[in-house]
Order: C-alpha cells, then sequence, then structure tokens
C-alpha cells in the first residue's frame, strides 16, 4: 500500500469511529428521551385519573344540586299556590266587607240628625 492508501484507509478508520461515536451518543440520548417520555406518559396517566375522578364527583355535586333545585321548586310551586288561594279568599272576604260597607252606610246615610 501506498502512502495515499494509508492516508485513504486512515481517513475511512476515522469516518468509522465518528460514525459509531455519534451511534452511542445517539443511542444514549435516544434512552434519555425514552425514559423522559416514559415518565410524561406516568405523569399524564395520574392526571387522567384525578380528571376523571374530578369528572365523577363534580356529576355527583350536579346531580345533588339538580335535586335540590327540582325539590325547592316544586316547595316554591305550592307556597306560590298556597299564597294565590290566600289572595282570592282575602279578594272575597273584602268584596263582602265592601258589601256590607255599603249597607252600613246606606243605613247611616238615612238616620234621622
Amino acid at each position: 500500500m501506498d502512502t495515499n492508501d494509508d492516508r485513504q484507509t486512515k481517513i475511512l478508520e476515522n469516518i468509522w469511529q465518528e460514525i459509531k461515536n455519534l451511534h452511542r451518543t445517539f443511542d444514549r440520548r435516544l434512552g434519555e428521551t425514552n425514559q423522559r417520555l416514559d415518565q410524561t406518559n406516568q405523569r399524564l396517566d395520574q392526571t387522567n385519573q384525578r380528571l376523571d375522578t374530578t369528572r365523577e364527583e363534580l356529576g355527583q355535586e350536579l346531580r345533588e344540586t339538580n335535586n335540590r333545585i327540582t325539590r325547592l321548586e316544586i316547595k316554591l310551586s305550592t307556597e306560590i299556590t298556597a299564597v294565590a288561594g290566600a289572595i282570592g279568599e282575602t279578594n272575597q272576604a273584602l268584596k263582602g266587607w265592601g258589601k256590607r260597607l255599603r249597607v252600613v252606610e246606606n243605613k247611616v246615610a238615612h238616620l234621622p240628625e
């Protein structure tokens, strides 16, 4: 072999060594990246679990709130109906008193002085 071939061989050996070094570096960095991805996935799974739990709790609270609102609406409707009935009875009583008042006023008006 001549010196030119030796130089080319040395250059190729250096290139090959650099490729091997890059491959080792790439493997190490890929392993680190995969490890970080695994950790991120674990945290994401935990977050999803918390979200599912929160969704269930909020759903239960919403159902309970809706039930309370429904009970209050029924109670309010019942009370409004009772008040409307009382107003109707009061109106009837006032009409009767109005008639009596006119009768009394008429009698008073015809009293001798």
